[in-house]
């Protein structure tokens, strides 16, 4: 998956990545690919610090707070974009995600 070449909206609490669309404060649930709950979390709209140590300390974005997490890879929070990529990469899936073709707000 290019991530980078998928079309972006954001706009009345809700975020659009591809065919992924998402409102602010859903809850989300990621299963691996035997169905095993791989995080739990919640789409929120924050400022967060990365962990690169460069210059450019804060960002301003759209992360998935991660209330419970079963995999020793993810730590509190995941940005949605880098969570989208880990879905694909490892086969898992959205449960109950709102996944659909994007409608205009």
């Amino acid at each position: 998956m290019n991530i980078e070449s998928l079309p972006v909206k954001i706009g009345n609490n809700k975020v659009c990545i591809g065919d992924y669309t998402f409102n602010l404060n859903q809850d989300v649930t990621v299963l691996d690919k035997d169905g095993n709950v791989v995080l739990k979390g919640k789409v929120v709209f924050t400022i967060y610090i990365d962990g690169e140590g460069y210059i450019d300390f804060h960002h301003l974005g759209v992360v998935v707070k991660v209330l419970e997490a079963y995999n020793n890879r993810i730590g509190s929070r995941i940005t949605l974009p880098d969570l989208l990529c880990e879905i694909y990469n490892n086969n898992w899936k959205l449960k109950g995600d709102k996944c659909g073709k994007f409608q205009e707000f």
